[in-house]
């Protein structure tokens, strides 16, 4: 079973072959550090990936 530190270093990887940092590669790393938080917070991220995946 792959691993959250396994996840986080491949998108590190893409970001670094590719020298880009986009909205969607953020979005997953905040979702992978994500700690217990208020749930305001997590509804904060929610809506913005689910923009991110309307566009």
């Amino acid at each position: 079973m792959i691993g959250f530190k396994d996840l986080q270093n491949s998108f590190e990887t893409i970001e670094k072959e590719n020298n880009v940092a986009t909205d969607e590669i953020q979005a997953v790393k905040e979702l992978l550090t994500m700690k217990k938080k208020p749930c305001q917070e997590q509804g904060f991220f929610n809506n913005k990936y689910l923009n991110l995946k309307k566009n």
